[in-house]
């Protein structure tokens, strides 16, 4: 396996100077796909960028950490990620404005602490936008796959004129930071643990893999990310509930909510995670001990760690769910992104605890 590059706001020019031509033109083609229609590009249309030329060869050095394969029904396709974009034809101006993003931010917040959303008619007369400019940041911004960033995008309407962005608590380390290029830098430079997760034990990637799970104030990062990306229910979570043997519950249905929330996840179909989220904090609260999550979260011993995601999950992701639950059809409408809905490192918390308790049944 290549190692893996390097990624800050100054490699970015020699990253793609790297890219042969071919490459090139597949970054770019999958950025116009993704900018015109929201979608990922389809690998039967491969031969319109490389002609005959052996699809392995266009591969060498590009995956994981700037596309990745996901499939839309019967066909497989391929999709930027974060980086990926920012090294295709239009990645320079993208950068640029997404710097002047953060200052922007970075900006207000100073002026007043408590700045939460932001529209994008704002930020275009604020940031001086050009339509196309603003037209990139929103397809970029869909993108989502940078971690720790001080905002993401929290919503649009049907026909994207108007679109959202939200500001996270991330903020604070943006505002502490020595300056907005090393931020941006150090989220950049973050490791793709889909690349890492499979790079020989000993290489350079696994060495930065370890350094970043070594920085215990990045480890829950680090295992959101991982959680989004790779599996949003682990496999041996999974595993661990089809082992469990318990008197008074039997984990069938949950096993099954839990396979459906990963490929609702691995599709980006935010309403289905929010709803299969609920479903299955309905259904684990007896395991518990208690009728309900609501009780769990409430009345359940457990350490500080646990016991936030617990109310995380009561408070933050029933609310979520709830509002795309049962709101009506109104005027208009904007809808929900990924990350709004995603709260992977809560639910491993809880689902771990509540294999714990049934795998020792006088707890429960």
């Amino acid at each position: 396996m290549p190692e893996i590059p390097v990624f800050t706001s100054r490699t970015l020019p020699q990253l793609a100077d790297e890219l042969s031509e071919s490459q090139r033109n597949f970054l770019d083609a999958m950025w116009d796909q993704h900018l015109a229609h929201g979608s990922a590009f389809p690998r039967r249309q491969l031969p319109q960028v490389l002609g005959k030329q052996p699809v392995g060869e266009l591969f060498t050095g590009m995956l994981p950490h700037l596309i990745f394969e996901s499939h839309e029904g019967a066909d497989r396709c391929f999709s930027l990620k974060a980086r990926g974009a920012l090294l295709c034809s239009a990645g320079a101006g993208i950068t640029s404005v997404l710097i002047r993003l953060l200052e922007l931010i970075k900006r207000l917040y100073e002026e007043n602490s408590k700045l939460a959303q932001l529209d994008n008619e704002t930020l275009e007369q604020m940031l001086e936008l050009s339509k196309r400019e603003s037209r990139h940041l929103f397809a970029y911004l869909r993108l989502a796959d940078l971690i720790e960033m001080p905002f993401y995008l929290s919503g649009w309407t049907q026909d994207q004129a108007t679109w959202y962005l939200t500001v996270t608590d991330q903020i604070l380390d943006l505002y502490l930071a020595p300056s907005v290029l090393e931020f941006l830098d150090r989220r950049l430079a973050f490791p793709d643990t889909n690349a890492l997760s499979s790079a020989p034990m000993g290489s350079h990637a696994q060495t930065q893999l370890m350094r970043v799970l070594s920085d215990g104030s990045r480890t829950e990062a680090l295992q959101s990310w991982y959680g989004l990306q790779a599996c949003y229910v682990a496999h041996d979570r999974i595993q661990a509930l089809n082992e469990v043997s318990h008197p008074d519950f039997d984990c069938t249905r949950l096993i099954s909510m839990c396979q459906e929330l990963n490929v609702s996840a691995q599709h980006g179909n935010a309403h289905a995670v929010i709803m299969l989220t609920r479903a299955i904090l309905d259904h684990i609260g007896p395991g518990f001990g208690h009728a309900s999550f609501k009780e769990v979260a409430s009345n359940y011993s457990a350490g500080k760690s646990l016991k936030k995601a617990l109310e995380r999950l009561e408070n933050h992701s029933r609310t979520v769910a709830d509002r795309l639950l049962h709101a009506p059809i109104r005027a208009k409408e904007v809808a929900p992104t990924m990350q709004e809905v995603s709260f992977p490192a809560e639910l491993e918390m809880v689902l771990a605890e509540f294999c714990r308790l049934l795998k020792n049944p006088s707890k429960t």
